[in-house]
């Protein structure tokens, strides 16, 4: 419970934000106390930040998992126990449409792909763990080549 001081100071500061921000009530009745304070409605729910990143293999199977902006898709692989090869060798491909509209390949990134012998590159090719998911792609979709899964000797 709140004591009196800190009650008059609540109210003071809801007074204080009567001129900067207005409650529309929209026909709800609201509390007066509370009429005239600013609501939180503008911080992102976690099913804003959702994407998804769909998972192919070259025998045809699909796998489309969720996943939260800002991870790398090398993160959502380890998270969904897909095995895509540990954090500098973990080559995709990805379709088309997703590389056209993911950020560029950064020159660090470029290099990395520039050292991978063992995989054949493709002009859509990208490095998992530096290929961050962002709002603004809502699906992303690669393609898995041959990898080794390096937790079994």
């Amino acid at each position: 419970c709140l004591s009196s001081q800190n009650m008059l100071a609540a109210r003071a500061a809801a007074g204080a934000l009567r001129s900067t921000s207005r409650v529309a009530t929209a026909g709800l009745r609201v509390n007066p106390v509370f009429q005239n304070t600013r609501l939180f409605a503008s911080v992102p729910t976690t099913a804003e930040r959702v994407v998804h990143v769909t998972f192919c293999t070259d025998a045809g199977e699909r796998l489309r998992v969720p996943a939260i902006v800002g991870q790398s898709v090398f993160e959502v692989a380890v998270q969904n126990k897909v095995v895509i090869g540990d954090a500098f060798t973990c080559h995709v491909v990805l379709d088309p449409d997703s590389y056209a509209v993911h950020p560029p390949p950064k020159d660090e990134e470029m290099n990395e792909l520039a050292q991978l012998t063992e995989v054949e590159r493709k002009p859509t090719s990208r490095i998992a763990s530096y290929l961050q998911l962002v709002a603004d792609v809502p699906e992303t979709t690669c393609a898995l080549g041959d990898v080794r899964d390096y937790s079994v000797p």
